[in-house]
């Protein structure tokens, strides 16, 4: 009998060919077998580390990363009485930080570079006080009286009507006032000190440029001279004048007799060196304060004055016992609903020094404008003195006054109007 061979190959290859595939698939699985086993072995460590718990550091868990090393070598140099007492004592004998002698020294000082600051005063007009465009010599035409009208009749022949009057106006100017400043500072100082002095002499000016605007706003006495320009504060006698009778902080805003445009309206406690006693007549006296500024400006006007003043007038009750001032909570303060702005270089009331301005209230921005003026300049000067680098800051500022009567200045004293 004949064999069909050709059959038989081809079953043969055939039956190779499966086994192949057979065994690809094999280690296919088994990989992915040993990836799940993986796997698992990874999420079993994972749940044993979660389990442990972390042990504060300690003086033996210090010792057991300790550099042994090092140690030894410390250890060599001991005396065989020392080296008796056993490594462990010399080993904790080193993490002693009391004694200099016992490893103190080890641990490396470390300077903190901030200089630390200490409070200083708070400065909280500037703010608060107005910006307006104005050049060295601006002008500004005000209102100081008003147009009329009067009932009409039938025309008589012969006769003409009289006379209505017309608006009046006024003039305000705006002043020059400069600051400067020059500040020297070594070369070592400069770059080689270990904290950064140059960082604060820079913070320190700023402050004291804050500072000195603060004051120059309240009290600036407007000097106009070849060493020296100042603006004339809201305080100062160029802006507020409580002269008895005759002043010009006592006289009306508008009419016959009226004030200056570029002073300031008061009104007195009647009490030379304080205000009344009585908490009514505290609470009264408030009361026609803010009267005293019209209802245009009254709406948007805060009080302003020194923190001392408002931690009395916090001490005022109600008939019922009640504070007058009331916490917001956006952390404001408020006083018959209206908001304070306290500032550190505001008078305070000592009960012994008469004819103290005290408190404003009304609407300071519109009362009162600041502005930069042409010149502002800051010089880091290398070159005039040998080892030193100097710098120098000028500011000029252009000051005028706005409605002087967009607010009124509390002052106690016995001085009124005539």
């Amino acid at each position: 009998m004949e064999l069909n061979t050709q059959a038989l190959e081809a079953t043969i290859t055939k039956f190779d060919s499966v086994e192949t595939e057979v065994k690809q698939l094999t280690v296919a699985q088994q990989a992915q077998i040993d990836a799940i086993e993986e796997l698992k072995n990874e999420v079993a460590n994972m749940a044993t580390k979660s389990a442990q718990t972390f042990e504060p550091k300690t003086a033996k868990s210090v010792l057991a990363n300790a550099d042994f090393a090092d140690l030894f070598k410390q250890y060599g140099k001991e005396t065989s009485e020392v080296k008796q007492r056993g490594f462990e004592e010399f080993a904790a004998k080193a993490l002693n930080l009391t004694n200099p002698a016992d490893g103190k020294m080890a641990i490396a000082e470390v300077l903190d570079r901030d200089i630390l600051k200490r409070a200083r005063d708070q400065v909280g007009l500037i703010g608060q006080v107005g910006s307006r465009g104005m050049t060295r010599n601006t002008r500004r035409t005000v209102t100081t009286g008003f147009a009329t009208v009067q009932d009409g009749f039938e025309n008589v022949a012969g006769s003409s009507w009289p006379d209505s009057a017309t608006p009046k106006l006024g003039e305000i100017k705006s002043h020059v006032a400069k600051r400067q400043g020059k500040y020297p500072i070594t070369d070592e100082a400069m770059v080689g000190a270990d904290i950064n002095l140059w960082a604060d002499l820079l913070s320190e000016v700023q402050i004291a440029e804050n500072e000195y605007l603060e004051r120059s706003i309240l009290f600036g006495d407007g000097s106009d001279t070849s060493t020296k320009r100042s603006m004339r504060g809201i305080l100062s006698s160029k802006r507020l004048d409580i002269t008895n009778n005759s002043g010009q902080s006592w006289k009306p805003t508008y009419g016959t007799g009226a004030r200056n445009l570029d002073f300031y309206p008061a009104f007195p406690t009647g009490v030379s060196t304080g205000m009344a006693v009585d908490d009514d007549d505290k609470i009264n006296w408030l009361i026609d304060l803010m009267r005293k500024v019209k209802p245009v400006y009254r709406a948007n006007s805060k009080f302003y004055m020194h923190d001392d003043t408002m931690q009395e007038l916090k001490k005022i009750r109600d008939a019922y016992q009640r504070p007058i001032f009331t916490d917001y909570q956006d952390g404001s303060l408020r006083v018959f609903g209206k908001e304070i702005v306290t500032s550190d270089f505001m008078p305070v009331l000592d009960g012994s020094t008469p004819d103290i301005s005290f408190i404003m209230f009304g609407q300071l921005d519109l009362a009162f404008n600041v502005t930069n003026g042409d010149v502002s300049k800051t010089i880091l000067d290398e070159v005039t003195v040998d080892g030193q680098v100097i710098l120098k800051k000028s500011q000029e500022y252009f000051e005028m006054a706005g409605a002087n009567d967009a607010i009124v200045i509390g002052v106690a004293t016995t001085n009124s109007g005539a």
